[in-house]
């Protein structure tokens, strides 16, 4: 990879790390969950629509396979940018899967309070306990 590229890569995982969630007031008390969407895979913006539609599927699939979520809002620390998403009850391994499975560069797990955050597609960066999940809740 190009020197330009892997400091694209680099760029991209401070842009994940600078998040906050919208959670609403009826979250769950999930033991360990995840904090996935199906939107823009691989950082390529797609259509409102388009994303809508790749949200849907997801959905459909969590209710199918029974995996317990409610709907999240992840985005960055003055929500100019945001994306639906979605917390989902699950492992680090069923969550890297799904990740995987609908194109996401990177996801954030919550387990013991703790807010990490792993990459899938992308290289050159390692898992990273950013804090309390708490600290980056937002209204």
């Amino acid at each position: 990879m190009k020197k330009k590229q892997i400091a694209q890569v680099f760029a991209l995982w401070e842009k994940y790390k600078a998040v906050k969630f919208r959670i609403g007031t009826s979250f769950p008390d999930f033991q360990a969950f995840a904090i996935v969407t199906a939107y823009n895979p691989k950082s390529i913006l797609y259509s409102e629509k388009t994303n809508q539609l790749r949200q849907q599927k997801l959905c459909r699939y969590l209710e199918k396979s029974q995996l317990k979520y409610r709907r999240v809002v992840a985005g960055n620390t003055d929500f100019t940018y945001f994306e639906p998403s979605l917390a989902i009850e699950t492992n680090i391994a069923q969550a890297s899967n799904l990740a995987k499975l609908y194109g996401q560069n990177a996801i954030y797990f919550v387990i013991d309070e703790n807010l990490f955050l792993l990459p899938i597609l992308v290289k050159y960066v390692e898992k990273e306990n950013l804090g309390k999940f708490a600290d980056f809740i937002c209204e």
